[in-house]
């Protein structure tokens, strides 16, 4: 230790050098300023939002909520970014019309629920979240759905997701990897459909359309003019049966106009053409 600290430490009348007032970083000044200015902001906000509040919906409440804004955007809570995710056949811009944040409010003064639910209207979002991130940025996360099938009812085209629930008006043309099924209930029942014929994917590349009958069963359209019947109860078992024996016999490739699966353990084969009805057991597999 230096004799000219021994001798501060000493005698008391010699004091230590103070640091000079407002020496501090110039960083953590500014923080504490945004801290103060934002409270201070916050609290008379709230002061002017109960005032707005307890006058009603008239001049003097509107002009308070106004009041309230300009003071909370003068003090940082402007929006100044909203970011999306998730989002992969809705637009961005889509996004940003719907949400219509369009910085006249402050971040605090936004309404999120309201903005979800535009943003949930929107065709291709399933459900939508909105996040206030303090002081300036509102997040968007999308959820998407998918498409499953195109459902024809009463004379009109839909893609439908997951739930059968209608996206968006479809084109007949505009969408070849997706199946057509057609029918009142088709659109419900037609997600089970789609794991159904799936177990079988070469039989299931054949067929054009699945049509829904009494909204209980189905009967599938194929590319070669043949129609199947299936049966309301076990389709799958009866969808087995089948690729086993179009795989051994080619059955939809023999002319047929309609092969009926609907009776247990039997084959009902009608020709394309007028001609007799041909009845087999469904265990004896040799074509007729």
């Amino acid at each position: 230790m230096s004799d000219a600290m021994a001798r501060a430490q000493r005698d008391p009348s010699i004091t230590r050098p103070r640091r000079r007032h407002g020496a501090a970083p110039r960083r953590r000044l500014s923080w504490r300023r945004w801290l103060v200015g934002g409270g201070i902001a916050v609290t008379v906000a709230a002061g002017i939002g109960l005032v707005a509040w307890a006058g009603g919906p008239g001049v003097l409440a509107k002009r308070g909520v106004a009041a309230c804004d300009r003071l909370l955007i003068a003090h940082g809570f402007a929006v100044r970014r909203v970011t999306f995710t998730g989002a992969q056949r809705t637009p961005a811009k889509a996004i940003a019309r719907a949400a219509a944040i369009d910085g006249t409010r402050s971040i605090l003064a936004l309404d999120l629920d309201a903005i979800r639910a535009r943003v949930e209207a929107l065709p291709w979002v399933r459900r939508a979240a909105v996040t206030r991130l303090l002081p300036g940025t509102v997040r968007i996360d999308v959820e998407e759905r998918h498409a499953i099938a195109v459902w024809q009812h009463k004379g009109r085209l839909w893609l439908i997701d997951e739930d059968g629930a209608p996206i968006m008006a479809a084109r007949a043309d505009a969408h070849p990897d997706l199946g057509l099924v057609v029918g009142a209930g088709a659109n419900v029942a037609a997600a089970e459909l789609r794991r159904m014929l799936g177990r079988e994917q070469a039989l299931a590349a054949r067929v054009k359309a699945a049509v829904r009958v009494g909204e209980r069963r189905w009967d599938l359209a194929f590319d070669s003019g043949t129609v199947v019947a299936l049966p309301e109860t076990a389709p799958d078992a009866a969808w087995r049966k089948l690729a086993a024996m179009q795989a051994r016999h080619g059955l939809l490739d023999q002319g047929y106009g309609r092969l009926d699966l609907r009776q247990p353990g039997l084959l009902v084969a009608r020709p394309a053409k007028a001609g007799p009805v041909r009845r087999q057991a469904a265990g004896n597999e040799r074509a007729t």
